[in-house]
């Protein structure tokens, strides 16, 4: 750390108050988020110039210690990083690269240089041998942990917006647009004036030339900056989106069923369509809107055209109430559609094998004709829309206009500024009927997506900055009572439920079929709330401790319909409760329980082992075999309390018993859901 300049270097000690400071220094506040990155050799250079804010550990002779990155790299390729004083220093990110290297590249040194010497290589080509050398020894090396500091979900809209980005090309837009609107008024104020008066002279020929050029770059200044907005506001609107469905409850989502969430998706994406698209053009739109109406108004007569407008604008927006209520229409009638669809597909099997073919497309015509019903009154009105708002105002402005000059008759200057507003307008319009239709469908969109957005800005729990006590053998792990649960509009499916778990207490859980013993898994696993009663797993209850702690501590392997192999390698599915990518120890340990519970087989018959592609488009599975996944990634995440509803009924006795036997040996507390 010698090539760094004095006081970069912080203690691991000061980690915490560190991350405070990189927060506030950096506009997030205090509501931020960590996020945990594995720091490799190659991947250290784009880390330090695009991961800002960001806490990086540092591992060389003199120990461990952090360097805090501020933000990303400045036009002259340097980095600003904070110091102990709490300044800021810029600092060229090949040095600070190089610093951070230190300490791996010297473990390496003896080695390169021996090698070196052994090929002879002359001392000018040495430097750059012997960086080739490291780069390709070091390739994929771990160079320690960082933490990306981030603004919380949950934080101010304008932080989100000042870390995602957009701030900055919005306020340009406006500005440039605003500039090129007054440059662009003045230009039709100088030539139109001297057309109409005839006295043209070549400096103000050269002076409107000069404006409209000008203008014509501040035009191309607002395009850039609005495909840096639609860029960064994209990725802003993904990330959210992606925050929500995660943070969301699962079962919205089975009420919706599959086709029901396509459909949500289908809608989504109009609201980033409508940030890629430009959606900032339909508020520089009005503000052309405003311009051209102020121009009006200097005009002789100009207040009868600015009533003229208002009275088209309120009408568009009328129109614009009626193409929502009938593109909302549509897009229902496209959902029933699409779910229609989807679950015919993927229910094809079972319609060929066990329903009568004369049944096989029923209710498809109808959700046709009704979908082609809404469909063409929304593209009757959008037709219409457009034919209005194309030539209307234009022809009654005009009329409008040549009544006015027929009754008073006004100077040249007068004439050109009405002519002028009266394009302005048209201008203008024309802009907010292309922004017009991406508009609608974004407030349609809203409808699908609000709950996302809000499950995405749902703060955190406070209990989960709460750390639960220890549980020793034969203390209480978990601990119901009066338990109570219901489906909305559904009776209770459990009412009154007592029950304690103590910690290496092993359960068979039996009952008929509908009578809550999945319901209660979900409960004590933390996958849904209970209506009523207490529950508490380690002394604290689901309020206290938090989602994200509680399903640590207690985990479930659904019951086979409810789970999933994902379309990943194997070892992906089965580490899935850990973080990926996986250690070499770790992939190796799921490879020992997988034949422990007789999956040996199956990784000998897979040509990539750990790393075989699983899944609907991978290596296919039996029934049983996915069972045995699904038992060894509960049984993986190590957590005090397991659940395993239904784990072994595809199984044959032998295997049942093998896998039995694992789960006896390696859970804390098991408790085992099964038919009696």
């Amino acid at each position: 750390m010698s090539a760094l300049p004095a006081g970069l270097r912080w203690p691991v000690a000061e980690r915490g108050a560190l991350v405070d400071r990189l927060a506030r220094r950096a506009g997030l506040g205090a509501e931020v988020e960590l996020h945990g990155v594995r720091v490799t050799y190659d991947a250290l250079p784009g880390l330090v110039r695009g991961g800002g804010p960001a806490v990086l550990s540092v591992h060389d002779a003199d120990g461990v210690d952090l360097i805090a990155v501020l933000g990303p790299t400045d036009l002259l390729g340097r980095v600003p990083l904070l110091s102990t004083d709490g300044r800021t220093r810029r600092v060229p990110v090949a040095r600070v690269v190089a610093a951070l290297r230190a300490g791996i590249e010297a473990s390496q040194a003896g080695a390169v240089e021996a090698l070196l010497d052994a090929a002879g290589v002359p001392g000018a080509r040495r430097p750059r041998a012997r960086a080739a050398l490291l780069a390709e020894r070091l390739r994929g090396a771990s160079m320690g942990g960082g933490r990306l500091v981030r603004a919380a979900p949950h934080a101010p809209a304008v932080t989100q917006a000042r870390e995602a980005g957009v701030i900055g090309p919005l306020g340009a837009s406006l500005l440039t647009r605003a500039l090129a609107t007054g440059l662009g008024l003045a230009g039709w104020a100088v030539v139109g004036r001297g057309a109409l008066d005839g006295r043209i002279a070549p400096g103000w020929v050269l002076g409107w030339a000069l404006l409209m050029l000008t203008a014509l770059v501040l035009e191309r200044a607002t395009a850039w900056h609005q495909g840096q907005l639609a860029l960064r506001g994209g990725a802003w609107v993904k990330q959210t989106l992606l925050r929500g469905a995660m943070k969301a409850d699962p079962e919205g989502y089975r009420a919706d069923g599959v086709g029901g969430v396509l459909a949500r998706v289908q809608e989504s994406q109009a609201i980033e369509d409508l940030v890629l698209s430009g959606g900032l053009g339909a508020v520089l739109a009005g503000v052309d809107l405003l311009a051209a109406g102020w121009v009006l108004s200097r005009a002789p007569g100009g207040g009868w055209l600015v009533a003229l407008l208002a009275a088209v604008v309120a009408g568009l927006l009328v129109a614009a109430a009626r193409l929502r209520r009938l593109q909302g229409a549509s897009t229902d009638d496209r959902r029933r559609l699409t779910h229609l669809l989807v679950e015919r597909m993927v229910g094809h099997r079972t319609r060929l094998a066990q329903a009568a073919p004369a049944r096989w497309h029923d209710d498809e015509d109808d959700a046709l004709e009704a979908w082609h019903r809404s469909t063409r009154a929304l593209d009757g009105h959008r037709v219409t829309l457009a034919a209005a708002l194309q030539g209307g105002w234009s022809l009654a402005a005009l009329s409008e206009l040549g009544l006015q000059f027929a009754l008073a008759p006004a100077s040249p200057g007068a004439l050109a500024l009405a002519l002028g507003g009266v394009l302005w307008a048209q201008i203008a319009l024309n802009a907010v009927a292309g922004s017009l239709e991406g508009l609608v469908a974004a407030s349609i969109s809203w409808r699908e997506i609000r709950g996302l957005l809000w499950s995405a800005r749902r703060p955190p729990e406070v209990g989960e900055a709460v750390p639960p006590a220890a549980v020793g053998p034969g203390e209480v792990l978990l601990r119901a009572a009066e338990l109570r649960y219901a489906w909305p509009g559904r009776p209770p499916v459990l009412d009154g439920v007592d029950l304690t778990l103590r910690a290496g207490d092993r359960v068979l859980l039996t009952g008929p079929s509908g009578g809550g013993k999945s319901t209660l898994a979900a409960l004590m696993t933390g996958l849904r709330r209970p209506d009523g009663g207490l529950l508490l797993l380690a002394g604290l209850d689901p309020a206290t401790l938090g989602e994200q702690r509680w399903r640590q501590l207690a985990v479930a392997a659904p019951q086979f319909h409810e789970n999933h192999v994902f379309e990943n390698s194997l070892g992906f599915n089965l580490l899935l409760g850990r973080a990926w990518p996986a250690s070499p120890e770790e992939l190796e340990e799921a490879r020992q329980l997988c034949d422990a519970l007789g999956l040996d087989e199956l990784l000998a018959r897979m040509p990539g082992g750990m790393g075989q592609f699983v899944g609907e488009s991978g290596w296919r599975m039996s029934h049983g075999e996915r069972s045995r996944v699904f038992l060894a990634r509960a049984l993986l995440q190590g957590a005090p309390l397991v659940v395993l509803d239904e784990s072994f009924a595809a199984l044959d006795p032998q295997t049942l018993g093998r896998c039995l036997d694992v789960a006896l040996a390696r859970a804390g507390t098991l408790v085992v859901i099964a038919h009696p």
